[in-house]
């Protein structure tokens, strides 16, 4: 049900959500932040994962506004496409 605020949802569905977040990052060539939408945790930890992992990371519409923005292999491009190109 797409209604449902996450909120709402057991702690096991949270569990297997993140879970599930955490293999699709291992398992991606590159990790796509949009930039243009409100700042959360969840995209920080997603940011900070791919990292740590030295997955390449393409900023779209943003800037470099923090220290991490600065490692060789976060890029800031201007959309999704030259992200994909990447």
């Amino acid at each position: 049900d797409h209604n449902v605020e996450f909120s709402d949802l057991p702690a096991n569905e949270k569990k297997s959500e993140a879970m599930a977040d955490l293999s699709d990052i291992i398992r991606s060539d590159r990790v796509i932040v949009l930039d243009d939408f409100p700042c959360s945790t969840g995209r920080n930890f997603e940011f900070g994962f791919a990292v740590g992992l030295g997955i390449p990371v393409y900023i779209v519409r943003g800037r470099k506004n923090h220290v991490f923005h600065y490692l060789p292999f976060v890029t800031v491009v201007g959309d999704v496409t030259e992200a994909l190109d990447g």
